[in-house]
């Protein structure tokens, strides 16, 4: 999920009223993940609230799921963060950038190596 956070993390984020305990949003998010709840407008809504997205991005994934956009004219997204290239995520201060043919971003490439070099170290 983006953000780098768990189901748990992303439904202690997401406020609703009434209240819904947190292990129904969970159940929720991860029908939603799994294309078994659909994401409808209140959805988004629900999940824009608690987190910054950009929705352009959203709605050109949503045109190329329903044929009605080339996906080659799509915003690239971070398979890590999720950030895009309109909302990109900083480290240190700096906006990341694209990884040549890579869904990744500058940030997360950084972020997926240190774990592999402090097993080196070890």
């Amino acid at each position: 999920m983006a953000q780098l956070l768990d189901l748990h993390q992303v439904a202690a984020k997401i406020r609703t009223q009434p209240h819904v305990p947190e292990h129904d949003l969970v159940a929720w998010l991860e029908g939603i993940e799994a294309d078994v709840v659909p994401a409808s407008i209140t959805t988004i809504d629900v999940l824009h609230a608690a987190f910054r997205f950009d929705r352009s991005v959203l709605a050109a994934l949503d045109a190329i799921v329903k044929g009605e956009r080339d996906p080659e004219h799509t915003p690239r997204i971070c398979r890590i963060c999720a950030c895009s290239w309109r909302l990109p995520c900083t480290r240190s201060g700096e906006a990341c950038a694209w990884i040549s043919g890579e869904d990744l971003c500058s940030g997360c490439v950084d972020a997926l190596a240190a774990p592999v070099a402090e097993g080196a170290a070890a």
